[in-house]
């Protein structure tokens, strides 16, 4: 293959991967027309409902890694109305943010957030069937090529912030939302610690992981979820933010999280030190073992 096919071709799965240029516009309304694989029966679709009863330790599982960039350095960048969602969006000259997940290290490419109309919606992933306010992804790209699959090249942190009567300060203020109602409408980022949007004293062994796909045309399947346990609050007054943005048609965007997605058959683990048995496996078990015994309950 030539050196420009190649970069072509580069180019072409990078822009797939990231869901970038494939869609004119979609909206959260009408998600049965979205294009790519949203709708074709694939079998690793985001977001899904986490029942943590059913959730597996891996002894296999580590902490992932924050590079020194994420609390020794700032960020400059672009904070966006891209029509179907907010995102700020890392500088090309800004420092390189790495994070090294159990699965390999990758680059961080951009943040973004989802959120719901109202109180107890918004956020995409479900914890017993319960939501919160916003989630924020924190999106990566795998660094090297080498030991890339269809399931790992990219690797998302997901925050989750429910709602709080605290005032719009800190990174809230920083990413003014309120700044970017209409689609296309954008402000620049300087000097902005990333990690301030973490959990205060995050701890990076507290996490659901599992493998899905992203959550927005064309829908990939190729993203390892890391989601945050720990929670944080998030301003009233941000979410009205949120809620009054418009999208690409100029309606309201006051919700833009994805329909869940069947598991089939995907297992949700979680770091430890031994191979946990999940509740609803061990009352299979023990009916069976009665059945055999001839124990009636």
């Amino acid at each position: 293959m030539s050196a420009p096919l190649f970069a072509f071709v580069c180019c072409l799965v990078v822009g797939v991967a990231l869901g970038a240029g494939t869609e004119e516009s979609f909206n959260y309304r009408e998600q049965s027309l979205w294009g790519g694989i949203c709708n074709t029966g694939q079998t690793r679709q985001s977001p899904i409902n986490i029942i943590t009863a059913d959730v597996v330790q891996n002894p296999n599982l580590s902490a992932f890694e924050l590079s020194e960039s994420w609390t020794q350095a700032t960020a400059s960048g672009t904070f966006s109305n891209l029509g179907h969602n907010v995102q700020f969006t890392l500088a090309a000259n800004s420092p390189a943010i790495t994070t090294t997940f159990p699965v390999g290290e990758y680059k961080f490419l951009q943040m973004h957030m989802h959120w719901g109309n109202r109180t107890g919606t918004g956020s995409e992933h479900r914890f017993d069937g319960e939501q919160t306010e916003v989630e924020i992804h924190f999106v990566h790209k795998r660094m090297t090529q080498e030991g890339t699959t269809s399931e790992n090249g990219l690797g998302v942190i997901g925050v989750y912030a429910e709602v709080s009567e605290t005032p719009v300060s800190g990174f809230w203020a920083t990413l003014n939302a309120s700044r970017v109602q209409n689609s296309g409408d954008e402000i620049n980022i300087t000097d902005f610690m990333l990690s301030s949007m973490l959990p205060t004293n995050v701890n990076t062994t507290d996490y659901y992981h599992y493998a899905g796909g992203l959550t927005t045309p064309n829908c990939t399947e190729t993203v390892q979820f890391f989601l945050l346990r720990q929670r944080i609050p998030v301003p009233a007054a941000y979410l009205t933010y949120l809620r009054s943005t418009t999208d690409d048609a100029g309606e309201p965007l006051d919700f833009n999280y994805r329909d869940l997605q069947g598991i089939n058959g995907r297992i949700v683990e979680i770091p430890g030190s031994s191979t946990m048995v999940s509740a609803s496996l061990m009352l299979v078990a023990a009916v069976a073992l009665l059945a055999v015994t001839g124990i009636s309950y």
